[in-house]
């Protein structure tokens, strides 16, 4: 069995729109972004298999949809620094594209990585996206882009190791998804749950406890692609009540936040994105899921 080293990044990527017709219709996925290291040229590997994690999305909506699961190769702009697209879209296969899904139902798929048996190949490190999106019915279309990353050993034989152990901690979450602010003072410091009554939670649903990491990250180390009138500030100006923690089995941990924003013009008036990362520790594979900070500063 050939050992991997993985990361996985899973963010709670999500659409929730309102209808033409009155009703809800989103979609919702823990498969943000996937790195897989150290692959074997000519070997394949499926993700559910070595670090328990199908794809699967949810039809957060109130009506049945038709979803469409599809493996996109990225333009070379798109990617990020130290990898390239893809060769081959083939090189990804899924177990199901298409799935019918009634509201609350999820589509769950295995993701398969085929590495031709190709020398040329040896140390190279690639990037693919995987589309999941609604088809053949009018009104609102949504999809959510997942990204998948992965490493090719710089050998033929790679290393020989136990393949990984389940992944019980994939079940957390971070809540709430995302806060928004309006109107924050700058020039001094900010409390968000005085500004809106809202604090970051932490659920461990888990019989055992674990070891969490929170950090606020910048776009360029997240997913997040974000709307023009959002800008990127410094991460720092924003910090937690704790930084690491332990959260007991089935209980919530809460974590206050706070806004510090320099006293400077610059930073008045205008609308900024935060990226909040909780990670899991002491484990085989990390596992981090994120959340959205929206501030637009007094003028």
């Amino acid at each position: 069995m050939k050992k991997i080293l993985s990361t996985i990044i899973l963010g709670i990527f999500g659409l929730l729109l309102p209808t033409k017709c009155g009703a809800v219709a989103g979609l919702r996925t823990t498969f943000g972004e996937v790195l897989i290291e150290n692959l074997v040229i000519g070997e394949t590997y499926n993700l559910r298999e070595f670090v328990n994690l199908p794809l699967k999305v949810t039809n957060k909506g109130e009506e049945p949809i038709n979803l469409q699961i599809e493996v996109i190769v990225p333009k070379k702009e798109e990617v990020k620094e130290g990898y390239e697209p893809i060769p081959s879209a083939s090189w990804i296969t899924l177990g199901q594209g298409y799935f019918v899904l009634g509201p609350g139902e999820d589509a769950i798929t295995d993701v398969i990585i085929s590495i031709p048996d190709d020398e040329k190949y040896l140390g190279k490190a690639y990037q693919t996206y995987i589309f999941s999106h609604t088809v053949g019915r009018p009104g609102v279309a949504l999809g959510l882009q997942s990204r998948l990353l992965f490493t090719i050993a710089p050998t033929r034989e790679g290393k020989v190791g136990k393949p990984v152990k389940p992944l019980a901690t994939l079940n957390f979450e971070i809540v709430p998804h995302e806060i928004v602010l309006q109107n924050v003072p700058i020039g001094k410091k900010q409390s968000v749950k005085e500004l809106s009554g809202k604090t970051l939670r932490i659920l461990n649903p888990n019989d055992e406890a674990y070891m969490f990491k929170l950090e606020s990250i910048s776009l360029k180390d997240s997913l997040w692609k974000p709307k023009e009138k959002f800008e990127e500030v410094d991460p720092s100006f924003l910090t937690f009540s704790k930084l690491k923690f332990k959260v007991k089995g089935k209980s919530i941990k809460e974590i206050k936040l706070y806004l510090n924003f320099p006293r400077d013009e610059l930073y008045a008036g205008k609308t900024y994105i935060f990226i909040i990362r909780a990670e899991v520790l002491e484990q085989e594979i990390p596992v981090s899921m994120y959340s959205k900070l929206y501030v637009t500063t007094e003028r």
